[in-house]
Protein backbone atom coordinates (compact mmCIF):
# COMPACT_ATOMS: atom_id res chain seq x y z
CA UNK A 1 0.00 0.00 0.00
CA UNK A 2 1.24 3.52 -0.83
CA UNK A 3 1.97 6.32 1.63
CA UNK A 4 -1.19 8.03 0.39
CA UNK A 5 -3.22 4.92 1.23
CA UNK A 6 -1.78 4.72 4.75
CA UNK A 7 -2.43 8.46 5.21
CA UNK A 8 -6.09 8.04 4.25
CA UNK A 9 -6.42 5.14 6.68
CA UNK A 10 -4.80 7.16 9.47
CA UNK A 11 -7.16 10.09 8.90
CA UNK A 12 -10.16 7.75 8.83
CA UNK A 13 -8.94 6.12 12.03
CA UNK A 14 -8.52 9.46 13.82
CA UNK A 15 -12.04 10.51 12.78
CA UNK A 16 -13.45 7.29 14.24
CA UNK A 17 -11.27 7.82 17.32
CA UNK A 18 -12.90 11.23 17.75
CA UNK A 19 -16.29 9.49 17.71
CA UNK A 20 -15.05 7.01 20.33
CA UNK A 21 -14.16 9.95 22.58
CA UNK A 22 -17.72 11.22 22.27
CA UNK A 23 -19.04 7.79 23.29
CA UNK A 24 -16.68 7.60 26.28
CA UNK A 25 -17.35 11.08 27.67
CA UNK A 26 -21.11 10.75 27.27
CA UNK A 27 -21.30 7.20 28.60
CA UNK A 28 -23.70 6.62 31.47
CA UNK A 29 -23.26 3.21 33.17
CA UNK A 30 -27.01 3.07 33.79
CA UNK A 31 -27.85 3.46 30.09
CA UNK A 32 -26.86 1.84 26.80
CA UNK A 33 -23.36 2.76 25.68
CA UNK A 34 -24.71 4.47 22.51
CA UNK A 35 -27.71 6.11 24.18
CA UNK A 36 -26.25 9.62 24.64
CA UNK A 37 -24.22 9.88 21.43
CA UNK A 38 -26.77 12.02 19.59
CA UNK A 39 -26.62 15.82 19.63
CA UNK A 40 -24.02 18.45 18.74
CA UNK A 41 -20.56 18.30 20.31
CA UNK A 42 -20.02 20.79 23.10
CA UNK A 43 -17.45 21.78 25.70
CA UNK A 44 -17.71 19.60 28.81
CA UNK A 45 -16.99 22.65 31.00
CA UNK A 46 -18.95 25.63 29.61
CA UNK A 47 -21.41 23.61 27.47
CA UNK A 48 -20.78 25.79 24.39
CA UNK A 49 -21.43 24.09 21.06
CA UNK A 50 -18.26 23.47 19.10
CA UNK A 51 -17.71 24.63 15.53
CA UNK A 52 -16.43 22.28 12.83
CA UNK A 53 -12.91 23.68 13.04
CA UNK A 54 -12.84 22.81 16.75
CA UNK A 55 -13.56 19.17 15.96
CA UNK A 56 -10.68 18.33 13.62
CA UNK A 57 -8.97 15.28 15.15
CA UNK A 58 -5.58 16.00 16.77
CA UNK A 59 -5.09 19.36 14.98
CA UNK A 60 -7.81 21.21 16.90
CA UNK A 61 -6.31 20.12 20.21
CA UNK A 62 -2.82 21.29 19.14
CA UNK A 63 -3.97 24.60 17.64
CA UNK A 64 -5.99 25.41 20.78
CA UNK A 65 -3.07 24.36 23.02
CA UNK A 66 -5.31 21.80 24.71
CA UNK A 67 -7.85 24.37 25.92
CA UNK A 68 -11.43 25.34 25.14
CA UNK A 69 -11.57 28.45 22.93
CA UNK A 70 -14.52 29.84 24.90
CA UNK A 71 -13.83 29.25 28.59
CA UNK A 72 -10.12 28.37 28.50
CA UNK A 73 -10.62 25.16 30.45
CA UNK A 74 -8.03 22.42 29.93
CA UNK A 75 -9.08 19.61 27.64
CA UNK A 76 -8.33 16.01 28.46
CA UNK A 77 -5.30 14.46 26.77
CA UNK A 78 -7.57 11.52 26.13
CA UNK A 79 -8.86 13.35 23.03
CA UNK A 80 -5.64 13.27 20.97
CA UNK A 81 -4.40 10.01 22.50
CA UNK A 82 -7.47 8.01 21.46
CA UNK A 83 -7.49 9.68 18.03
CA UNK A 84 -3.82 8.89 17.43
CA UNK A 85 -4.25 5.34 18.74
CA UNK A 86 -7.24 4.68 16.47
CA UNK A 87 -5.40 6.08 13.45
CA UNK A 88 -2.30 4.02 14.25
CA UNK A 89 -4.39 0.85 14.63
CA UNK A 90 -5.88 1.32 11.15
CA UNK A 91 -2.40 1.77 9.66
CA UNK A 92 -1.03 -1.26 11.52
CA UNK A 93 -4.00 -3.36 10.42
CA UNK A 94 -3.28 -2.53 6.78
CA UNK A 95 0.45 -3.08 7.21
CA UNK A 96 0.34 -6.42 9.04
CA UNK A 97 -2.89 -7.98 7.80
CA UNK A 98 -2.88 -7.02 4.11
CA UNK A 99 -0.47 -9.04 1.92
CA UNK A 100 1.79 -6.78 -0.14
CA UNK A 101 0.81 -6.72 -3.79
CA UNK A 102 -2.16 -9.09 -3.29
CA UNK A 103 -5.00 -6.58 -2.82
CA UNK A 104 -7.41 -8.60 -4.98
CA UNK A 105 -7.03 -11.62 -2.68
CA UNK A 106 -7.84 -9.88 0.62
CA UNK A 107 -10.95 -11.22 2.40
CA UNK A 108 -12.46 -7.77 2.93
CA UNK A 109 -15.32 -9.01 5.15
CA UNK A 110 -12.84 -10.41 7.71
CA UNK A 111 -10.66 -7.31 7.51
CA UNK A 112 -13.72 -5.12 8.17
CA UNK A 113 -14.72 -7.34 11.10
CA UNK A 114 -11.29 -6.96 12.68
CA UNK A 115 -11.22 -3.19 12.17
CA UNK A 116 -14.56 -2.97 14.01
CA UNK A 117 -13.18 -5.28 16.70
CA UNK A 118 -10.12 -3.06 17.17
CA UNK A 119 -12.34 0.00 17.61
CA UNK A 120 -14.45 -1.91 20.15
CA UNK A 121 -11.31 -2.97 22.02
CA UNK A 122 -10.13 0.65 22.23
CA UNK A 123 -13.56 1.72 23.50
CA UNK A 124 -13.62 -1.05 26.12
CA UNK A 125 -10.09 -0.13 27.25
CA UNK A 126 -10.82 3.59 27.71
CA UNK A 127 -14.15 3.05 29.50
CA UNK A 128 -12.63 0.42 31.80
CA UNK A 129 -9.62 2.64 32.53
CA UNK A 130 -11.84 5.62 33.38
CA UNK A 131 -14.77 3.95 35.15
CA UNK A 132 -13.56 0.43 36.05
CA UNK A 133 -16.45 -1.11 34.10
CA UNK A 134 -16.80 -3.06 30.85
CA UNK A 135 -20.26 -2.50 29.32
CA UNK A 136 -22.15 -5.72 28.62
CA UNK A 137 -23.29 -4.43 25.24
CA UNK A 138 -19.68 -4.14 24.09
CA UNK A 139 -19.01 -7.74 25.14
CA UNK A 140 -22.08 -8.75 23.13
CA UNK A 141 -20.78 -6.73 20.17
CA UNK A 142 -17.44 -8.57 20.35
CA UNK A 143 -19.32 -11.89 20.44
CA UNK A 144 -21.40 -10.89 17.39
CA UNK A 145 -18.20 -9.97 15.52
CA UNK A 146 -16.78 -13.35 16.56
CA UNK A 147 -19.78 -15.12 15.02
CA UNK A 148 -19.42 -13.09 11.82
CA UNK A 149 -15.69 -13.87 11.72
CA UNK A 150 -16.38 -17.58 12.17
CA UNK A 151 -18.92 -17.54 9.34
CA UNK A 152 -16.49 -15.67 7.05
CA UNK A 153 -13.75 -18.19 7.84
CA UNK A 154 -16.12 -21.07 7.06
CA UNK A 155 -17.04 -19.50 3.70
CA UNK A 156 -13.37 -18.92 2.83
CA UNK A 157 -12.28 -22.44 3.72
CA UNK A 158 -15.46 -24.19 2.65
CA UNK A 159 -15.72 -22.67 -0.80
CA UNK A 160 -12.09 -22.84 -1.86
CA UNK A 161 -11.15 -19.19 -1.47
CA UNK A 162 -7.74 -20.13 -0.05
CA UNK A 163 -4.83 -18.84 -2.15
CA UNK A 164 -1.44 -20.48 -2.35
CA UNK A 165 1.52 -18.41 -1.25
CA UNK A 166 -0.33 -16.77 1.64
CA UNK A 167 0.26 -19.55 4.18
CA UNK A 168 2.01 -17.26 6.65
CA UNK A 169 -0.44 -14.40 6.23
CA UNK A 170 -3.04 -13.87 8.98
CA UNK A 171 -5.67 -14.09 6.22
CA UNK A 172 -3.91 -16.87 4.32
CA UNK A 173 -4.36 -20.61 3.98
CA UNK A 174 -3.60 -21.61 7.58
CA UNK A 175 -5.85 -18.89 8.98
CA UNK A 176 -8.68 -19.87 6.66
CA UNK A 177 -8.52 -23.45 7.94
CA UNK A 178 -7.97 -22.87 11.68
CA UNK A 179 -8.69 -19.16 12.17
CA UNK A 180 -5.35 -18.72 13.96
CA UNK A 181 -3.07 -15.70 13.68
CA UNK A 182 -0.10 -17.77 14.86
CA UNK A 183 0.62 -19.38 11.49
CA UNK A 184 2.01 -22.93 11.25
CA UNK A 185 3.59 -22.59 14.71
CA UNK A 186 0.12 -22.51 16.19
CA UNK A 187 -0.30 -26.16 15.20
CA UNK A 188 2.56 -27.04 17.56
CA UNK A 189 0.61 -25.55 20.46
CA UNK A 190 -2.76 -26.94 19.38
CA UNK A 191 -2.61 -29.71 16.74
CA UNK A 192 -6.39 -29.97 16.27
CA UNK A 193 -7.25 -28.69 12.79
CA UNK A 194 -10.94 -27.96 13.35
CA UNK A 195 -12.35 -24.47 12.90
CA UNK A 196 -15.36 -24.88 15.20
CA UNK A 197 -13.45 -26.57 18.03
CA UNK A 198 -10.76 -23.90 17.94
CA UNK A 199 -13.23 -21.12 18.64
CA UNK A 200 -15.27 -23.11 21.15
CA UNK A 201 -12.10 -23.92 23.09
CA UNK A 202 -10.97 -20.28 22.81
CA UNK A 203 -14.19 -19.06 24.44
CA UNK A 204 -14.06 -21.85 27.03
CA UNK A 205 -10.47 -21.05 27.94
CA UNK A 206 -11.19 -17.34 28.32
CA UNK A 207 -14.31 -17.89 30.40
CA UNK A 208 -12.99 -20.73 32.60
CA UNK A 209 -9.50 -19.33 33.22
CA UNK A 210 -10.62 -15.81 34.08
CA UNK A 211 -13.70 -17.15 35.85
CA UNK A 212 -11.49 -19.29 38.09
CA UNK A 213 -9.41 -16.24 39.03
CA UNK A 214 -12.59 -14.28 39.80
CA UNK A 215 -14.06 -17.12 41.88
CA UNK A 216 -10.89 -18.00 43.81
CA UNK A 217 -10.12 -14.35 44.62
CA UNK A 218 -13.82 -13.62 45.37
CA UNK A 219 -13.75 -10.76 42.88
CA UNK A 220 -10.75 -9.02 44.44
CA UNK A 221 -8.23 -9.90 41.70
CA UNK A 222 -10.61 -9.45 38.79
CA UNK A 223 -14.09 -8.19 38.08
CA UNK A 224 -16.79 -10.31 36.47
CA UNK A 225 -16.82 -7.89 33.53
CA UNK A 226 -13.30 -9.12 32.73
CA UNK A 227 -14.59 -12.71 32.74
CA UNK A 228 -17.32 -11.88 30.22
CA UNK A 229 -14.84 -9.91 28.13
CA UNK A 230 -12.38 -12.83 28.12
CA UNK A 231 -15.13 -15.22 27.03
CA UNK A 232 -16.11 -12.97 24.10
CA UNK A 233 -12.44 -12.37 23.25
CA UNK A 234 -11.76 -16.12 23.23
CA UNK A 235 -14.66 -16.62 20.84
CA UNK A 236 -13.17 -13.95 18.58
CA UNK A 237 -9.54 -15.11 18.71
CA UNK A 238 -9.94 -18.86 19.06
CA UNK A 239 -7.48 -21.35 20.50
CA UNK A 240 -4.48 -21.27 21.00
CA UNK A 241 -4.40 -17.55 20.16
CA UNK A 242 -6.35 -16.70 23.33
CA UNK A 243 -3.66 -18.39 25.42
CA UNK A 244 -0.99 -16.19 23.87
CA UNK A 245 -3.16 -13.07 24.32
CA UNK A 246 -3.73 -13.99 28.00
CA UNK A 247 0.00 -14.40 28.63
CA UNK A 248 0.69 -11.01 27.03
CA UNK A 249 -2.09 -9.43 29.11
CA UNK A 250 -0.71 -10.71 32.42
CA UNK A 251 2.90 -9.86 31.56
CA UNK A 252 2.10 -6.30 30.46
CA UNK A 253 -0.28 -5.85 33.39
CA UNK A 254 2.44 -6.90 35.86
CA UNK A 255 5.00 -4.59 34.23
CA UNK A 256 2.57 -1.66 34.35
CA UNK A 257 1.73 -2.41 37.99
CA UNK A 258 5.42 -2.44 38.92
CA UNK A 259 5.88 0.84 37.05
CA UNK A 260 3.05 2.47 39.03
CA UNK A 261 4.62 1.23 42.27
CA UNK A 262 7.99 2.65 41.20
CA UNK A 263 6.51 6.11 40.61
CA UNK A 264 4.43 5.80 43.81
CA UNK A 265 1.06 5.85 42.02
CA UNK A 266 0.29 2.44 43.48
CA UNK A 267 1.16 1.16 46.95
CA UNK A 268 1.45 -2.55 46.14
CA UNK A 269 0.49 -5.21 43.59
CA UNK A 270 -2.66 -5.82 45.69
CA UNK A 271 -4.09 -2.43 44.68
CA UNK A 272 -6.79 -2.69 42.02
CA UNK A 273 -5.95 -2.08 38.38
CA UNK A 274 -8.42 -2.22 35.47
CA UNK A 275 -7.51 -5.34 33.50
CA UNK A 276 -9.68 -4.81 30.42
CA UNK A 277 -7.05 -2.64 28.66
CA UNK A 278 -4.43 -5.38 29.10
CA UNK A 279 -6.73 -8.06 27.69
CA UNK A 280 -7.34 -5.77 24.71
CA UNK A 281 -3.59 -5.18 24.36
CA UNK A 282 -2.99 -8.94 24.42
CA UNK A 283 -5.57 -9.47 21.68
CA UNK A 284 -4.21 -6.74 19.39
CA UNK A 285 -0.60 -7.84 19.95
CA UNK A 286 -1.54 -11.42 19.08
CA UNK A 287 -3.33 -10.30 15.92
CA UNK A 288 -0.44 -8.15 14.67
CA UNK A 289 2.62 -9.91 16.11
CA UNK A 290 1.43 -13.36 17.23
CA UNK A 291 3.03 -15.22 14.33
CA UNK A 292 6.42 -13.56 14.89
CA UNK A 293 6.28 -13.95 18.67
CA UNK A 294 5.53 -17.67 18.62
CA UNK A 295 8.01 -18.24 15.78
CA UNK A 296 10.70 -16.38 17.74
CA UNK A 297 9.87 -18.39 20.87
CA UNK A 298 10.42 -21.73 19.14
CA UNK A 299 13.54 -20.49 17.34
CA UNK A 300 15.02 -19.32 20.64
CA UNK A 301 14.55 -22.71 22.29
CA UNK A 302 15.84 -24.52 19.21
CA UNK A 303 18.99 -22.36 19.41
CA UNK A 304 19.24 -22.84 23.20
CA UNK A 305 19.05 -26.62 23.11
Amino acid sequence: MSIFGYSVLFILGTALGSFLNVVVFRYDPDRHVMKNVHGRSHCMHCNKRLSWYELIPILSFLIQFGRCRSCGAKLSFQYPLVEILSGAMFVLAAYFLVPVGRMAEIPYPRLSIWLLAILALILISVIDFRLRIIPDELNVFIAVLAAANLFALFVEGGFGAIKEGLYNSPFGAHAAVTGSFLGPSGMLLWPIDNLWLNFIFGAAFGGVFFGAIYYLSRGRAMGFGDVKFAFAAGLLLGFPDMVVATMIAFITGAIFGLFLIAIRRKKSMKDSLPFGPFIALGIITTVFFGYDLVNGYFRFFNWLF
